[in-house]
């Protein structure tokens, strides 16, 4: 009865222990594998093909065998026909065993076989197949006269490793990065500028940011402030000349400064669309919405209604007939969409503008644009020890600071593991290991989870950070120093060789669901487990005794290939010595 009647609770009770054990284990994916093993079930089981494939599963356990057919559908008690199929079948080729396990088929590979045909797969030389479709991000962000801060740099990480990962698979990828240089923040800065009498300190765009935070504290507590400011801002929309000739000056610093900071990140931003650019392009916007009779007055304002999609009011033009600042994302796409025409159109933002994007998605696709090309991916915040960041509060830490924290810290390590090495020497290493953590710290994290930034926490050597990821890599670069590399038939004699090998085969389907997910988290997430593979497989399995063991040079070899890979993708540049 147990096997009949209720085989779907017991189908319950073993999928959710195949999740749980999931959860601490990786997983082999190869079609070719799948291919061999369906085409020892297709007989036994009177399924086709393809059928067959869709149902292996990938046991989490090695215990459990490599791959697992269930037998739930084929019948009332699935245990008595996995053990009657299973003893039908004979293994063959890289299938070395066949073996019932409740309801399950479980098939064992020869290790040894699956290991040769992985590392040479991961020692190939691979050329990137070109595809027909080009996508546009909307990444990076910053805003004229403010700082570049840890939420941009999250921004930066995590759509920088999107833009590598698209370009990897052959996507063609335009880059777009749209901030605010008008309105009251702009004028809180020209008018701290003009009267408190400061002067630059550093970086002269950087100390606009810091200007704008004591100006914001000003405004709040003093009315004459608030006015003056206001005043101050109908001027620069009106373009008064004196008021653009210092504007020019501070926006042309804050240029300089958000360029300089690009480069630290190494991205490479197509085009810098502003919101200045973009006004013009909102009323052809708006005329368009007109014309379609989408566009209605409420309260003396233009919105349009789109509470029948459950996403409330949108805001057109103010009282005062000025476009707001949806109607400039409005214009913003219709911008992209001429000067960089794309087939797709992705948008990195913070996620406290979710609504926002819905509003402006739902009204691009009224005024015509096509359903699904635009998308938005939010990203939650970055706190910083623990407390939400304000440039208002003046509590940001900025990119340069943040990255000067993260080197101080990583001199410190860097010196005790190598103190024969020159100071420049030291100075680089520690330089590299700063930005790798943080873009490890900012791109591991799910995109919809918040980070809290410790400084102390994001260097460690020895922990999930990307320190870690460049420590073991310089670990595999060591071994192969000096060493002639033979193409050798692998052999698996140690659990940490094949735990290494299965971290190995997954490279090529992490890469595509992290691409197809838009999911940069994936890649940082598989880089740690192949490094953490690698670390046991160094302490377990000598590769230099005696004699060389090739097999395992070779291990190493694919291992330090497909780890530069993965740090490439996160925008590492892969170190020799640490």
């Amino acid at each position: 009865m147990f096997f009949g009647a209720g085989h779907h609770y017991l189908e319950k009770c073993f999928k959710a222990l195949y999740i749980k054990l999931l959860k601490r284990n990786q997983v082999i994916e190869t079609v070719e594998i799948k291919k061999a093993v369906a085409k020892l079930l297709v007989k036994a089981v009177k399924l086709g093909k393809n059928e067959v494939i869709k149902l292996l599963e990938v046991p989490p356990d090695p215990k459990l065998g490599d791959l697992s057919f269930p037998c739930f559908t084929l019948g009332k008690n699935p245990k008595k026909i996995a053990e009657k199929t299973a003893s039908k079948i004979k293994p063959k080729g890289m299938i070395k065993k066949v073996k019932a396990a409740g309801p399950y088929i479980n098939f064992y590979f020869d290790r040894s076989m699956f290991a040769d045909k992985v590392v040479k797969e991961c020692l190939k030389d691979k050329k990137v197949k070109t595809r027909n479709k080009v996508i546009s991000l909307d990444m990076f962000g910053p805003n004229a006269m403010k700082g570049v801060h840890v939420g941009h740099v999250r921004n930066a990480a995590v759509s920088g490793c999107v833009c590598r990962l698209l370009k990897k698979s052959g996507f063609k990828v335009k880059t777009v990065s749209f901030g605010c240089d008008i309105g009251l923040p702009v004028a809180k800065v020209l008018w701290g500028y003009l009267n408190l009498g400061l002067k630059p300190e550093g970086d002269k765009g950087e100390w606009l940011g810091k200007l704008y935070s004591v100006v914001s504290n000003k405004f709040k507590q003093d009315e004459r402030v608030r006015e003056e400011v206001y005043e101050l801002n109908k001027k620069l929309y009106n373009k008064d000349k004196k008021v653009m000739k210092v504007y020019e000056k501070l926006v042309s610093w804050s240029y300089s400064y958000i360029s300089s900071v690009e480069k630290k990140l190494r991205l490479k931003i197509d085009n810098y669309l502003w919101e200045t650019a973009c006004v013009k392009p909102a009323l052809k916007a708006i005329e368009r919405l007109k014309k379609k009779g989408v566009a209605e007055e409420s309260d003396e304002a233009l919105i349009v209604n789109l509470e029948e999609h459950g996403l409330g009011v949108f805001v057109l033009l103010t009282k005062q007939g000025v476009p707001t600042y949806e109607a400039k994302d409005l214009g913003l796409h219709l911008v992209k969409s001429e000067k960089q025409k794309a087939d797709e159109y992705l948008v990195f933002t913070g996620a406290e503008q979710k609504m926002h994007f819905k509003q402006v998605i739902k009204t691009l696709e009224l005024m015509g644009f096509k359903k699904g090309s635009i998308t938005h991916i939010p990203y939650e915040e970055v706190m910083l020890e623990g407390e939400k960041i304000s440039s208002r509060k003046g509590n940001v830490i900025l990119f340069n600071q943040m990255i000067d924290s993260l080197n101080k810290a990583a001199m410190k390590e860097v010196s005790k593991k190598n103190s024969k090495v020159s100071q420049k020497q030291k100075k680089e290493i520690a330089d590299e290991i700063a930005l790798s953590s943080l873009f490890y710290g900012m791109i591991k994290q799910d995109m919809n989870k918040k980070i809290d930034f410790r400084v102390k926490d994001w260097v460690r050597f020895d922990g999930d950070t990307g320190a870690y990821l460049q420590y073991n890599y310089v670990r595999a670069k060591k071994i192969l120093e000096g060493q002639q590399v033979k193409k050798v038939k692998i052999e698996v004699k140690h659990e940490s060789e094949y735990e290494l090998i299965r971290g190995l085969s997954e490279f090529d389907k992490v890469l595509k669901q992290a691409v197809d997910k838009l999911d940069p988290s994936l890649i940082a997430r598989h880089a740690y487990r192949l490094a953490s593979s690698f670390s046991r497989f160094y302490e377990k399995c000598p590769v230099v005794m005696r004699e060389i063991n090739n097999s395992r040079l070779l291990i190493v070899k694919a291992f330090e290939q497909k780890m530069k890979e993965l740090m490439l993708l996160l925008g590492f540049k892969p170190l020799k010595k640490m």
